[in-house]
């Protein structure tokens, strides 16, 4: 677990095509799945690594190219929503 989260953590799944999203406080990050081009502000980044995003970045995530079709977006701490689908 690259973020050190609890295994049932949420996450941000990404089906296809990935959004770009500004973040207002510092926080670290993973991507993992699908292959997917990932830049943060504007610079290439790598997936499967804990990335640290300081307050007012952006990342943008493209469109999976290749074998699979999700990506997820982890955040260290996880996504605080109620469980859905269990």
């Amino acid at each position: 677990l690259l973020l050190g989260n609890d295994e049932g953590a949420a996450a941000l799944e990404i089906t296809m095509s990935g959004p770009m999203l500004r973040f207002n406080c510092d926080a670290v990050v993973a991507v993992t799945g699908a292959q997917i081009p990932l830049t943060l502000n504007g610079e290439a980044a790598p997936m499967n690594t804990a990335l640290l995003i300081p307050a007012g970045a952006t990342v943008h995530l493209g469109t999976i190219a290749g074998a699979g079709a999700r990506s997820y977006l982890c955040l260290r701490g996880g996504l605080q929503v109620p469980d859905y689908l269990g």
